[in-house]
């Protein structure tokens, strides 16, 4: 990952806040609207791709800390889906 330490500190920022909304929005701002951040310069190319980043371990942050708060339901599901297609046969 280019910009490790970037996406890293804005990942801890985001996850630390009481407040999760704003933080990112803070965050956002200060991506988009930085030439240069902890010392690195960026193009819009950059911040583009470290908003992208940062999404990815987001997302992968919450898929492997809330996903288990999730399985009795995906397998209700899974048994559901297994349910139908019985009958459709």
């Amino acid at each position: 990952m280019k910009y490790g330490d970037i996406i890293n500190n804005y990942k801890v920022r985001i996850l630390s806040a009481n407040n999760k909304d704003l933080e990112t929005e803070k965050v956002i701002q200060e991506i988009t609207n930085n030439s240069t951040i902890l010392g690195v310069h960026l193009t819009d190319s950059d911040k583009a791709d470290i908003l992208n980043c940062l999404l990815e371990e987001l997302q992968r942050h919450s898929f492997e800390n809330f996903s288990l708060d999730n399985k009795e339901y995906l397998t209700l599901i899974d048994k559901a889906i297994k349910l139908v297609s019985e009958k459709q046969e």
